[in-house]
C-alpha cells in the first residue's frame, strides 16, 4: 500500500514538474545544479532542519518564469520555493529539509535522494550523501537560587549576603563586593541548562555610619571604710627573776669536840698558881662547848 502511494506521489510531482517546465512560446529553458545539504549531515540531531542549496541558470534571451524544484527522500516529498531567474542569469534556491525526515532516511550512514531538474524532462536525478545520527540526552533543566537577603551594614562594600546552595548542575562564580557592586553569575554544567536569571548584580548603598558619642559616666568615689586601728597586743616585758647571790653559809669551821680530860677531883696544890689553872680550865671548856655548839647549827642548816 505504502508502494503504491509513493509511486502515485511521485507520479504526481512528475507531471507538475513537467507541466511547469513544458516548453512554449513564452517559456524559458532552466538548468538547475544539484540540491547539496548547506551543512554537514553528521551527528544530525532530531527537531531541527537541514538547508539543501543550488541555483537555477536560464539561457540569454529567455523570458523568466517560476520554477521550483523538487526532493524525494524514499516517498517524502519537499520543494522549494518558486525562482524566476531573469533571462541569460542564475537565481539560489533553498530546500528546507526536516532533520526528522534526513534521519528516517539515513541508512547506513549514507542519504540518498532525488530531485528534478526543470528543463522538462521526468528524469529522477539520484544523489547520495554521508549521514549519521547523533543520540542527544536531553538537558536538564535547573533554575538558580537567588540571594534571598542582603543585610546592610553601613559603610562601603561590606552589606552581608546570603545565597543558597544551588541545586546540582549549577556552577555559582561570586565577584565580591568592588566599588560598591557585586555580581553572582550562575553556568549550568554539562547535561543542564539554565532556566531564569543567570547573573544577578548586587549594589551596596555605603550609608555613612552614625557617630558614636562616648560619654564618660562620673564615677562618684566611693567611701572607704573605715579602718579599725589594729591594736598591737601590749608585749608585757617579760622581767627576768633577779636571782640574788646566795649567801653561801659561811663555812664554821668544825671544831672537833675536844675530850675533856678526866676532870681532875683535886688538883694538885702548886701553892699560889691555883687560880691561874682554875682559869685556864675554864677557858678550854668554854672552846669546847661552842664548837659542840657550832657543829650542831651547821647540821641543822644543812
Amino acid at each position: 500500500m505504502r508502494t503504491l502511494r509513493s509511486v502515485a506521489v511521485s507520479l504526481v510531482v512528475t507531471i507538475m514538474l513537467a507541466m511547469l517546465a513544458a516548453p512554449s512560446a513564452s517559456a524559458a529553458s532552466y538548468i538547475a545544479s544539484p540540491p547539496m545539504p548547506e551543512l554537514s549531515l553528521l551527528e544530525l540531531v532530531a527537531g531541527g532542519s537541514v538547508n539543501f542549496v543550488g541555483t537555477i541558470a536560464t539561457n540569454a534571451g529567455e523570458a523568466p518564469s517560476l520554477v521550483q524544484v523538487g526532493l524525494d527522500f524514499n516517498g517524502t516529498l519537499v520543494f522549494s520555493d518558486g525562482v524566476s531567474p531573469a533571462a541569460g542569469t542564475s537565481a539560489p534556491y533553498t530546500i528546507a529539509v526536516s532533520t526528522d525526515v534526513i534521519i528516517a532516511n539515513c541508512i547506513a550512514g549514507s542519504l540518498t535522494y532525488a530531485y528534478w531538474n526543470p528543463l522538462g524532462s521526468s528524469e529522477n536525478f539520484l544523489l547520495t550523501v554521508p549521514c549519521s545520527i547523533k543520540v542527544v540526552v536531553p538537558a536538564t533543566n535547573v533554575t538558580p537560587l537567588l540571594p534571598t537577603v542582603q543585610t546592610e551594614v553601613c559603610g562601603p562594600d561590606n552589606d552581608v549576603i546570603t545565597t543558597p546552595v544551588q541545586p546540582e548542575g549549577i556552577v555559582t562564580a561570586d565577584s565580591g563586593w568592588i566599588a560598591n557592586s557585586r555580581t553572582i553569575s550562575f553556568t549550568a554544567a554539562a547535561g543542564y541548562v539554565i532556566v531564569g536569571p543567570a547573573v544577578v548584580t548586587l549594589v551596596d548603598n555605603a550609608g555613612p555610619c552614625p557617630t558614636v558619642v562616648v560619654t564618660t559616666p562620673t564615677v562618684e568615689p566611693t567611701a572607704e571604710p573605715t579602718a579599725n586601728p589594729t591594736v598591737e597586743p601590749s608585749v608585757v616585758p617579760t622581767i627576768e627573776p633577779t636571782i640574788l647571790p646566795t649567801d653561801e653559809p659561811t663555812s664554821v669551821p668544825v671544831v672537833e669536840p675536844t675530850v675533856a680530860p678526866p676532870a681532875v677531883t683535886a688538883l694538885p696544890s702548886t701553892g699560889s698558881g691555883t687560880a691561874s689553872h682554875t682559869i685556864v680550865l675554864l677557858a678550854v671548856f668554854a672552846l669546847a662547848t661552842l664548837a659542840t655548839a657550832a657543829g650542831m647549827s651547821r647540821r641543822t642548816m644543812r
